[in-house]
């Protein structure tokens, strides 16, 4: 039984994705699937990267200004949060899984 969250790594989600992560509503115009859909317990997600996800050109003083490493402008990835196949911004994010939810 772990004792600590693990982390899984980088994943990307778009908008509608960051917008419910980051306030509890999405897009208005998001004809696609759930918002988040596919992050289930006992895995969570935080906004942004681990200081050794960013790039190797990004500082410390790059991170707490804002850099563009947890932001891709445009890319035609699928959401990993609900699937949205749809060309658009990608956001960085970081995969969890609890360490309470196993137990």
């Amino acid at each position: 039984m772990p004792l600590f969250d693990t982390i899984i790594g980088p994943v990307v989600i778009c908008q509608c994705c960051m917008l419910v992560h980051a306030n509890g509503e999405g897009c208005a115009e998001h004809d696609g699937p759930d918002p988040l859909n596919k992050i289930q317990r006992p895995y969570s997600i935080t906004a942004g990267l681990l200081a050794d996800e960013h790039d190797e050109s990004c500082t410390a003083a790059d991170r707490e200004a804002g850099c563009d490493c947890e932001r891709i402008e445009f890319s035609r990835a699928t959401c990993d949060g609900c699937g949205e196949h749809l060309a658009g911004t990608r956001y960085r994010v970081t995969l969890w899984e609890d360490a309470r939810s196993v137990r």
